[in-house]
């Protein structure tokens, strides 16, 4: 447990849990109460942490969890609007319209500019310190009070591997389900400022937001409806966990490089046959390594003088070692 900031009225703190295998491979951040209003995504994942820590024995995907995947969690992130039951914050700010992520283009309570509220700072800074640690996943838990759909799950709409993940969920959890209200399930990607978007869009991770309807099977926190919003919770941390990049490498830095080769000396000289066959200048190749997948342009000049006129042709290669289509001899022969 770790204070990672105030409330927008700098009455509540705000605090974050970590969950800390051993011997960790992925590490998932979760977020609930974005809304003041979203009870039972608080209860749901408080009930899914007291599992993971007392009932691993009697599950494979708890314990593969609690082995493998390092969990931080800010469970109530808008404590004012939790203690007022209002979605806003202390300053009358809708928290995920407050995310740097297409914040220009909507209206609403967004704040006076993106990511100036407290509690959107404390998130972001401490999402950029996960990012150096193995992130892989962000789940953002909501709540729904309408009765005419079950539960939705949002991705981004840049990232499509999220939607494979979550359709093998929700069809194993709700498709064929007799009670209308899952057999409704919504899944659908979206650009929405939301701190899903945000953080796949700025960490590079896979992301969605999980909403559940309040007004099922007894309400709010009724233990059937409580214990199939966590069956819902720790299925998607697994599979997302599972799914993801590993293991997590940062977007790439772009560079520049600048490469010459002159002449030094008489020694020093390229003899070409008189033919028309081409000559490699072997002196005025080089090579530079990659640790990431990224776009490279190729841009430059050659000058050559000679004693006389002649015809000349210039052939510039671009190889990529190892590589089973842009290998040197490939590329030679295009």
């Amino acid at each position: 447990k770790e204070q990672i900031g105030t409330d927008s009225t700098g009455t509540y703190p705000i605090y974050s849990y970590t969950f800390t295998p051993k011997k960790y491979e992925k590490t998932v951040f979760i977020t609930s109460f974005l809304h003041g209003t979203d009870r039972i995504s608080y209860v749901a994942l408080g009930y899914f942490l007291d599992l993971l820590c007392r009932k691993t024995d009697s599950s494979n995907i708890l314990s593969y969890i609690k082995s493998k995947v390092k969990l931080v969690t800010i469970p109530l992130p808008n404590p004012y609007g939790a203690k007022d039951v209002r979605t806003a914050n202390g300053s009358d700010v809708e928290l995920p319209l407050n995310f740097p992520y297409n914040w220009d283009s909507i209206s609403g309570r967004k704040g006076a500019s993106a990511g100036d509220q407290s509690e959107t700072k404390a998130i972001i800074s401490l999402l950029k310190t996960l990012s150096n640690d193995k992130l892989c996943a962000v789940i953002d838990l909501h709540t729904n009070n309408t009765l005419t759909t079950g539960c939705c799950a949002y991705y981004p709409r840049a990232r499509q591997e999220c939607s494979l993940i979550l359709t093998e969920i929700i069809k194993k959890m709700f498709v064929g389900s007799t009670d209308v209200l899952y057999s409704t399930s919504v899944l659908a990607p979206t650009t929405a400022t939301n701190l899903m978007n945000y953080a796949a869009d700025t960490h590079g991770v896979d992301a969605c937001e999980l909403l559940w309807p309040n007004m099922t099977h007894g309400g709010i926190t009724s233990n059937l409806n409580v214990t199939r919003f966590t069956k819902f919770i720790g299925n998607t941390i697994f599979k997302m966990a599972k799914n993801s990049r590993t293991p997590y490498y940062l977007p790439p830095t772009p560079f520049i490089k600048h490469y010459t080769w002159t002449k030094s000396n008489d020694d020093d000289i390229f003899i070409i046959p008189n033919t028309g066959a081409l000559d490699e200048m072997r002196l005025s190749a080089v090579k530079f390594k990659i640790n990431s997948a990224m776009a490279i342009m190729l841009s430059g000049f050659v000058t050559v003088k000679t004693p006389s006129e002649c015809s000349l042709t210039i052939k510039p290669i671009f190889s990529q070692k190892n590589s089973p289509t842009f290998s040197h001899d490939n590329v030679t022969d295009m």
